[in-house]
């Protein structure tokens, strides 16, 4: 994968996030920060909130994909690496 950015190697599967994350990042962070209502707390406060949850939704997908890898591994099938891209992952599995 061309410009990914490596989250390391938990039980020596790879986890690679691509360049993708760099728009689905903001856009799950700002479609957070807009559904806050203003009342809510400063702006500052707001904006730790959104980044915080567009985090959280990026640390879902790594372990949801994690998960399937882990199965893999526990049933003795070989796994690649997990990649991170868009709105998804896949887990690259060989036999």
């Amino acid at each position: 994968m061309r410009g990914g950015i490596s989250l390391g190697s938990p039980r020596g599967v790879k986890v690679m996030v691509g360049p993708s994350w760099w728009l689905v990042l903001p856009a799950v962070g700002l479609g957070i920060f807009a559904g806050i209502d203003p009342s809510v707390g400063s702006r500052p406060a707001r904006i730790l909130v959104a980044s915080g949850g567009a985090l959280a939704f990026l640390a879902s997908v790594v372990g949801h994909e994690l998960a399937h890898a882990f199965a893999a591994v526990r049933y003795s099938v070989a796994v690649k690496r997990v990649v991170v891209f868009l709105l998804g992952g896949y887990s690259e599995m060989s036999l």
